[in-house]
């Protein structure tokens, strides 16, 4: 009996996660902005929808993020900054208004590289900003909203928008290969970087070793809790 609770809990939480956990990561939560950026790695077909978004919201400018296509061991690669801004002059969207913050070429700490480099655009340019919309990706959304949020700080409000290229689809995320791994991989980048700001800075150990503490209190409760239950009397009956 006691395992079947110990295993209850565990089992209900990953029912709601299964049920609610696309939805909650694919976080949408406006600001009103002045100033939009969209992550430049979420595609080309996000640019018409950004434009759009920009339009809706009467935004000053538009930020574009990013490194380069592909992985660090294709033979060609492009700068996914200049590829959006091709795209979104090729829509008609003013060249005045746009803005590319181009990022050193990770292969980790991405989303954090490219909110660094949105943030040394706006203080190169000198620019006055004091709330800014992200656009992101799906379930990436809630992670890019964390990292923003450690940025910027607590004197810019940040906002976040989620694009959902498979919003039209209908379809429940078990049934596509692509939003199973996307799911996946943000459930554990997204409590990674809640947890551990993703291993940056001295924070990480800290954090391992609180969490270590609480595990070894609760098992040592559990044991106390089982020692102290009284015996039955085999001389009772």
């Amino acid at each position: 009996m006691g395992w079947c609770c110990i295993l209850l809990v565990p089992s209900a939480l990953l029912g709601v996660w299964i049920c609610f956990g696309e939805s909650f990561l694919s976080q949408t939560r406006r600001v009103q902005a002045d100033t939009l950026i969209i992550e430049g790695w979420i595609g080309r077909e996000s640019m018409p929808d950004t434009k759009r978004e920009f339009e809706r919201g009467k935004y000053q400018r538009l930020i574009v993020t990013g490194g380069l296509t592909g992985h660090t061991w294709a033979r060609e690669r492009w700068s996914v900054t200049e590829i959006a801004q091709r795209d979104l002059l090729r829509l008609g969207f003013d060249e005045d208004k746009l803005l590319l913050a181009p990022c050193d070429d990770v292969e980790n700490q991405r989303t954090y590289v490219s909110a660094v480099a949105a943030r040394q655009t706006i203080e190169k340019h000198r620019l006055a900003v004091h709330a800014i919309n992200v656009i992101s990706r799906g379930p990436h959304a809630r992670r890019t909203h964390s990292v923003y949020s450690k940025v910027f700080g607590p004197k810019i409000a940040v906002g976040v928008i989620s694009w959902n290229p498979y919003a039209s689809h209908g379809r429940a995320w078990w049934r596509s290969s692509t939003r199973a791994k996307e799911l996946l991989d943000e459930t554990f980048g997204w409590a990674y970087e809640a947890m551990f700001d993703s291993g940056r800075g001295g924070l990480a150990w800290r954090s391992w070793t609180l969490i270590l503490i609480a595990i070894l209190a609760g098992f040592v409760l559990w044991r106390r809790a089982r020692l102290d239950r009284p015996v039955p009397n085999a001389n009772a009956h």
